[in-house]
């Protein structure tokens, strides 16, 4: 977490009023069920490229999601990975 861009996204998404909930598999205080969070949320936004991520099935996120959105941050996916599972995808850094 030392010196991570994530801290400053988290913190000005609340600042503009934005519920934020955070996951990373391998922080004790983070750790949880993907899926069950990913229920209703409005996008999702990868800010590390950690494996477990590449093991997600992403239609099955995209199923419980209330808006389909994947902003990938650290090119985890392909834009053909997420539109195949029915999410509207956002790769930052792509051009």
């Amino acid at each position: 977490m030392r010196n991570s861009p994530s801290i400053v996204l988290v913190k000005r998404l609340r600042e503009l009023g934005t519920e934020v909930v955070i996951h990373d598999p391998y922080i004790a205080g983070y750790k949880g069920d993907l899926l069950t969070l990913a229920m209703n949320a409005d996008a999702i936004v990868v800010m590390v490229a950690h494996h477990n991520y590449k093991m997600v099935k992403l239609s099955e996120i995209s199923a419980v999601m209330r808006t389909p959105l994947l902003i990938d941050g650290r090119s985890v996916y392909t834009r053909e990975q997420a539109e195949q599972a029915g999410l509207k995808y956002i790769g930052l850094g792509k051009g």
